[in-house]
């Protein structure tokens, strides 16, 4: 597999968003069957939520996950924790390619965000690394604004992490926007991924967002036939994509 940062998100374009898949939702007793039939049915990205289950009600996984999902997908860490500086390095080294951090459970976002540039000018160059902010729905998108140099990724949490069975609001797609709208002021490829509250259901809601990553878990391993739910999404992905190039017709 390619290692560069490009095929899983600067490679990925509006109107055929990569799919990142929460390892959470997999059967963690077979990680590596789960891992190898990933990688078979075509996704580049394991989405991997560390939450401490303090900023969030999730209390899940540590860097040792992140290691043993191997290199055969990108790793694609998500901190959901209270500060995110004090996990930063670890999780670097147990091999993610991509780190995500909230803002609201930062005390110092920029200087969060300076510490993962740190981090990745060490790094090799065949080890590249995405450096990402989450902003959960009640934080104002224009609380980015000051952070636009340092970021390569923003990822829109749809819901609020660990309470199950909830909707997606009816403004999140002008969320969306205005966080595309945002990040234009960049002058330079900055992507935006979708987070939580995916199923079945709503991914066609999805597709029609300017979005390049969406994460989903349990839309993917609930109904007991994962690559044939993933074969189905990017169908879905690519149909709305050759809708999005059709000339219209004026009548």
């Amino acid at each position: 597999m390619d290692r560069t940062v490009a095929r899983g998100y600067l490679g990925s374009s509006v109107g055929t968003p990569a799919l990142s898949v929460s390892i959470a939702a997999a059967d963690l007793a077979n990680l590596g069957r789960d891992v190898e039939m990933l990688h078979d049915a075509g996704v580049a990205i394991a989405h991997v939520d560390i939450a401490d289950g303090v900023h969030s009600p999730l209390f899940t996984f540590g860097p040792l996950i992140v290691e043993a999902i191997g290199t055969r997908l990108l790793r694609d860490v998500h901190l959901l924790v209270k500060e995110p500086l004090d996990h930063i390095e670890a999780v670097s080294d147990a091999g993610a390619d991509a780190i995500t951090f909230q803002l609201e459970g930062c005390r110092d976002p920029h200087r969060t965000l300076q510490l993962l540039s740190e981090v990745r000018a060490r790094r090799p160059s065949d080890r590249p690394l995405v450096c990402g902010v989450g902003i959960g729905m009640g934080t104002p998108v224009g609380t980015l604004e000051p952070l636009l140099a340092l970021f390569d990724h923003v990822l829109v949490l749809a819901i609020e992490p660990g309470r199950p069975r909830q909707a997606w609001p009816e403004e999140l797609e002008a969320r969306v926007e205005d966080v595309r709208r945002l990040v234009t002021r960049a002058h330079r490829p900055v992507t935006i991924g979708l987070d939580g509250g995916v199923t079945r259901s709503n991914t066609a809601r999805a597709a029609t967002m300017p979005l390049h990553v969406i994460v989903a878990g349990s839309a993917i391993f609930g109904d007991g036939d994962p690559a044939g739910t993933i074969r189905r999404i990017h169908e879905e992905f690519g149909q709305m994509r050759l809708d999005r190039s059709r000339p219209r017709t004026i009548t």
